[in-house]
């Protein structure tokens, strides 16, 4: 099982990492609009649950 699972979990891990470097390399070269407006829109999500957990406390 170890000899067969490690080649795939290493090319597995090889193409998260150069996929997960490409996507920082590009969001890098966004300009301040873009960049803010991608942050805003991954924030909604957390914003949302995080009111949820407000309310469900009061």
């Amino acid at each position: 099982n170890i000899e067969i699972d490690s080649p795939t979990l290493f090319v597995t891990n090889v193409i998260l990492f150069s996929v997960g470097h490409g996507l920082i390399m590009w969001f890098f070269g966004l300009n301040k609009y873009e960049k803010n407006l991608i942050i805003s829109l991954l924030l909604v999500p957390l914003k949302k649950k995080r009111r949820i957990k407000h309310d469900s406390l009061l």
